[in-house]
């Protein structure tokens, strides 16, 4: 499965002086090139991987950036820095085209001397493309009640497990499979066993048998790089390129899916407006495609916008799961909102689903950044049932 990074190194191999896609004027993408590297000449050459690579990136008339590093180097680094997951405290890992840098995060209050001694093993040259921020506060959302839904559409609050453990997320969307199996889809770590498909129940919203709607069958699944086999995805951790699970609907009086609708409450606020109560999804965003802004839906903060802040980062969450190729975004979240839609607002009253949300964590030297949206793609989730329809 390709990601962004990958697709950053096929345009890096074919143009050296090519150092990534980042944000222009009025949410236009530009262009990031070192000094010297013949911007025009690049833009052709960048075109051309794109073309082949099916990506819809719009290079025709961006502007350009010059910088200091090339994507290839950072590359190198960041492939370099992620065998650092092995050490205590190391939560989150990016290559950052927008700061031309590579970002290491170390969790809030541990040693950084592990970090900062793996770092000092490299070339010179290239630790001089790392910035360490050692106040990452990060946390997984759950808490909470809300309304109940029949028919139930994506956005809104459910209960995921069993007996006295109970979490309480939001339902992400909902979608057909090939064989038109209907599924809901949430954030993995809503469930009792983050990683394994264990068949927890999904409640919406009382928790009580007749409120039963779906049964979990699959989670996107394991990453192995096998020809890294030092890589810490083989030898320690459960990686995975999406923190997602699927629920299968039981059909049964309280489990009747909205497929391809998400509900939609008044701007900022969790109450449903009732003369619009419904976003019709129209597809899905694609792995290559370049976004700026997101919109998100949660039980606890309902519908709120920002800005993409950063690109394919990878976490460490709470279980020791590494996700990889992670988007962050300038939006506040809070306990509950785990799981809940992140989408491509068509200003119509349409979307398109972009994925599902996970955690949030507080940028920047102490958290001095403010708190940040962290989202699966669903273009990462990569369920073995194979594609799914999110339209009606």
């Amino acid at each position: 499965m390709k990601t962004w990074d990958d697709l950053l190194e096929s345009v890096a191999k074919a143009e050296p002086a090519f150092a990534g896609f980042v944000d222009g004027t009025n949410g236009r993408m530009a262009i990031a090139v070192v000094a010297g590297g013949g911007a025009e000449a690049a833009r052709t050459r960048v075109a051309t991987v794109l073309a082949t690579e099916g990506a819809r990136l719009p290079v025709d008339g961006a502007p350009f950036r010059t910088v200091d590093f090339s994507a290839l180097d950072l590359i190198r680094v960041k492939k370099f820095m992620h065998r650092g997951f092995v050490l205590p405290g190391m939560v989150y890992l990016d290559l950052d085209e927008e700061r031309n840098r590579v970002f290491v995060g170390v969790r809030h209050g541990a040693n950084t001397a592990p970090v900062r001694q793996l770092i000092a093993s490299m070339p010179k040259a290239l630790q001089r493309m790392i910035v360490v921020d050692s106040g990452v506060v990060y946390e997984e959302l759950q808490t909470s009640l809300r309304s109940y839904f029949q028919p139930v559409p994506g956005g809104v609050e459910i209960g995921v497990g069993e007996g006295t453990t109970v979490n309480q997320c939001t339902l992400g969307f909902n979608a057909r499979t090939l064989t038109g199996q209907l599924v809901a889809v949430t954030a993995d770590h809503c469930t009792t066993m983050n990683g394994w498909a264990t068949g927890n129940l999904i409640r919406q919203n009382i928790f009580g048998p007749t409120r039963l709607i779906a049964q979990e069958i699959e989670v996107s699944p394991r990453y192995y790089p096998l020809d890294q086999p030092d890589d810490p995805c083989v030898t320690t951790y459960f990686c995975r390129f999406a923190d997602a699970a699927a629920f299968a609907y039981l059909g049964a009086l309280d489990g009747t899916p909205e497929v391809g609708f998400l509900a939609r409450p008044f701007f900022q606020s969790i109450n449903i407006d009732p003369n619009t109560p419904r976003f019709s999804l129209s597809g899905t965003a694609g792995a290559t495609e370049w976004i700026s802004q997101v919109d998100r839906i949660g039980r606890t903060t309902g519908w709120s916008t920002g800005s993409i802040y950063r690109r394919c980062t990878t976490w460490q969450n709470s279980n020791g799961v590494i996700n990889i190729c992670q988007n962050e975004a300038n939006i506040t979240v809070e306990g509950g909102d785990s799981g809940g839609p992140v989408f491509i607002n068509n200003g119509n009253g349409t979307g398109r689903v972009e994925g599902v949300v996970v955690a949030r964590y507080r940028a920047g030297f102490l958290g001095s950044g403010g708190w940040k949206m962290v989202y699966s793609r669903f273009s990462s989730m990569n369920f073995p049932l194979g594609p799914l329809t999110v339209t009606p």
